[in-house]
């Protein structure tokens, strides 16, 4: 679980920029007034929607994944047209295990390569024991996944149907966390995020799961130890066996009463079941959905041989309900029958397989059945009225597999694992295809043979359905975890670590500059108030998330709507982070419209040795564009803005865009006496473009000195770049990226 120092996430509070003229307040900063009209100085980053289809696809020859396959192996249909495949990529999980810690592009492989793991537990159908250990089971699991792949956990109960508790990530942490408490508010506090990334920090004192078991289960043995048969009055039997004659012709109708609310819960599984399939539609590439339940009577299914038409024994019971209850006892209930396959066949479109785990035979008895089980194969199973059965049937329906008396996941799910160590992402653009209901099916065929597992179909367009904000919530996330900048909202972020507060000794502060263009955020409002929520997140090359600073904007747009369509706002959040390398990734949503935009830049903060001798750099803004400057004032002491010198405000640019030779300002923190910098420009490539001595101006003296300097990129060719600027003397450089236009 994530350490308190390792989560920042800011409560949500709205804050409102009133003012206009120069006037703003609740945490607004005037910038400096305009001097000249100029070209925008923000640059943003977007992506055209261009209709295109990523089929995930697996092979298999005699039971191990097929390497070194290429685009021409492969043929796509989509309906009766084959189609031309685009686009091809390929990612071996094992291999990104081999290359070990480091740098690995493991948060930037795409969203439709990764294998996807949600944990569901069946609250209605499996007692707290058995959840217990099948939540300690999940969690050797968890540990055993590639860096690569993304887990999620959900759980199902009768009352509330499927709550998805924590979206798709690749956060380890945030998985364990939600794996131990089930989304208890008694074990967990929650600062979950509007896509669900995270659900919080563990509570300092965790409850044990398993106390209260162990201590009814000491407590029932201690009644039975300390009994004594001869202190039993001697007329207890013969009022034993006066009850059961007075409850014996009750007997029938209490095993009515059992049967249908077996098959009321039945129904509502199979129904719920089916809802989360259409919700994991949203989410590209291959869903492993780990089911751990005890199941349903399969006989609920398909009815019970032998049983002996029943006569009207209630009053006011009229022979038709006898006829039809009585049909579904021995025929099976038609209406879950209907419902089950409805399930299946959602599971199939959402590209969902179900590998069922029947936890009522986990450590039974206390003892370890792990080495004597095995995954159950297709065919092997009679039919006994028991839960697993009905396990056995959704695994196998729907391409998974069925896990009988496992304990030990980890060795359960290595066949899994091993086939879907390579995926092969196709990418077709189809044109004139033929759709049943809006859904096109789609078949792969690969040369030499083989086993293929790809994508079965796609939707021609979204299924209104009441999940659909769920749906919306899951896509947005995975591309989150991809790191793709781009939406309809026009976003860039830049992460600065600065000096601790006041110039004293400690670790640094890390500033996230988020700024957003207003022109795009509020095309097609409607209406006097708007409000934009602005997440960031800080990634670390494994995939963890390390902070979270979550920020409601509420905006008048009668005060401030002139200001903000001409330019927009730039957000300031706090992030607490350890030494390290990042990569920020920004989600900026206005919550009206539902438009959003996706920004991410990197990060890194220095060692707390080098702190003293570290620098911060940003381009100040050109005169011309009047910013809305936001401050996160939702914490309780929150941190003065950084970027001043003396009473003057700097407005930093996320995405500076400058003009070759035109010189510009850059804000810089550096060391007390720092004499001479020294700036070096590398192209993309990280090619050294030129070097030149930064002309130093004004300065703020403190324990960490404020600069400005002169900075001319003259006769640099338009292209992206970043800027190192380093002490004469050496030391770590402040890398700020820039383009020319």
């Amino acid at each position: 679980m994530l350490p308190r120092s390792c989560l920042s996430i800011r409560p949500l509070a709205v804050i409102l920029l009133l003012g206009l003229g120069g006037t703003t307040a609740a945490g607004a900063l005037d910038p400096p007034a305009p001097e000249a009209t100029t070209p925008p100085a923000g640059s943003f980053r977007g992506s055209a929607e261009v209709q295109a289809i990523e089929v995930p696809v697996q092979v298999l020859r005699g039971g191990q994944p097929v390497r070194g396959l290429t685009a021409a192996d492969f043929e796509v249909w989509a309906g009766k047209e084959k189609q031309r495949i685009v686009g091809f990529d390929v990612v071996d999980v094992d291999s990104l295990a081999a290359a070990g810690p480091g740098p690995a592009p493991v948060t930037q492989l795409p969203a439709s390569a990764r294998r996807h793991f949600l944990f569901l537990f069946d609250l209605s159908q499996s007692n707290p024991t058995s959840l217990v250990r099948a939540q300690r089971a999940a969690l050797q699991l968890v540990r055993e996944l590639s860096p690569a792949d993304l887990a999620g956990v959900a759980v199902f109960s009768p009352l509330r149907g499927p709550r998805v508790l924590l979206g798709f990530t690749s956060d380890r942490n945030q998985v364990a966390l939600a794996l131990d408490t089930l989304g208890s508010s008694e074990l967990v506090e929650s600062h979950s995020d509007w896509l669900g990334l995270t659900i919080g920090a563990a509570r300092d004192e965790l409850a044990t799961l398993e106390a209260r078991p162990q201590r009814e289960t000491a407590r029932a043995r201690a009644t039975d130890a300390g009994s004594d048969s001869d202190t039993v009055p001697s007329n207890a039997t013969d009022r034993a066996r006066d009850y059961l004659e007075m409850t014996k012709d009750l007997a029938p109708m209490e095993e009515r009463a059992v049967q249908s609310s077996a098959r009321d819960r039945a129904r509502t599984f199979a129904r719920g079941m089916a809802d989360l399939a259409s919700l994991l539609q949203a989410v590209t590439g291959r869903k492993h959905v780990m089911l751990l339940s005890e199941g349903f009577a399969s006989d609920l299914m398909t009815g019970r041989e032998g049983v002996q038409a029943r006569q009207e024994d209630a009053p006011g019971e009229s022979v038709e309900s006898i006829y039809r209850t009585d049909s579904d006892v021995r025929f099976g209930d038609s209406r879950l029958q209907r419902q089950m396959r409805e399930l299946v066949d959602e599971m199939r479109r959402a590209d969902c397989v179900i590998h069922a785990i029947d936890i009522a035979g986990i450590e039974t008895q206390g003892r370890s059945i792990s080495n004597s089980a095995a995954a159950v194969h297709y065919g092997t199973v009679q039919p006994t009225g028991r839960g697993d059965d009905s396990l056995f049937v959704i695994a196998k329906e729907t391409g998974g597999t069925f896990f009988r008396n496992y304990n030990d996941l980890t060795t359960a799910m290595a066949g899994v694992l091993r086939a879907t160590a390579v995926t092969y992402v196709l990418t077709i653009q189809p044109e004139h295809v033929q759709a049943k209901e809006g859904y096109v099916t789609l078949r792969v065929a690969v040369r030499g043979g083989g086993q293929v597992s790809a994508r079965p179909g796609y939707y021609l367009f979204k299924t209104p359905t009441a999940q659909q904000a769920l749906q919306e919530r899951l896509r947005i996330g995975a591309q989150v975890l991809e790191g793709r900048a781009g939406g309809a909202v026009h976003a860039a972020v830049l992460g600065v670590p600065l000096g601790a507060a006041g110039g004293a000794a400690g670790p640094l502060q890390t500033c996230a500059v988020v700024e957003v263009d207003g022109a795009s955020l509020l095309e097609g409002h409607v209406g006097d108030m708007a409000s934009a929520e602005v997440t960031v997140y800080a990634f670390d090359a494994g995939g963890s998330i390390h902070a979270v600073a979550r920020q409601l904007v509420g905006l008048d747009l009668r005060v401030v709507g002139e200001r903000l369509r001409a330019a927009g706002f730039k957000l300031f959040a706090n992030l607490d982070l350890p030494p390290g390398k990042y990569q920020l990734r920004a989600l900026v949503r206005n919550t009206v419209s539902n438009r959003y935009g996706i920004a991410t830049g990197d990060l890194e903060v220095p060692a707390a040795a080098a702190a003293g001798a570290a620098l911060a750099a940003v381009f100040v803004e050109p005169p011309g564009r009047d910013w809305l400057l936001v401050r996160d004032n939702s914490s309780g002491q929150p941190q003065p803005y950084p970027f001043t010198l003396g009473e003057r405000v700097m407005v930093p640019a996320a995405a500076p865009r400058l003009h070759a030779g035109e010189p510009v300002t850059i804000w810089l923190e550096a060391p007390a006496g720092a004499a001479q910098l020294q700036a070096v420009v590398r192209r993309a490539d990280g090619a050294v473009a030129t070097t030149a001595a930064l002309r130093l101006g004004a300065r703020q003296p403190e324990a960490g000195e404020r600069v400005l300097a002169t900075f001319s990129p003259a006769g640099l060719a338009p292209g992206g770049y970043t800027l190192e600027v380093r002490l004469a003397e050496g030391g770590a450089a402040a890398t700020v990226p820039f383009s020319i236009w």
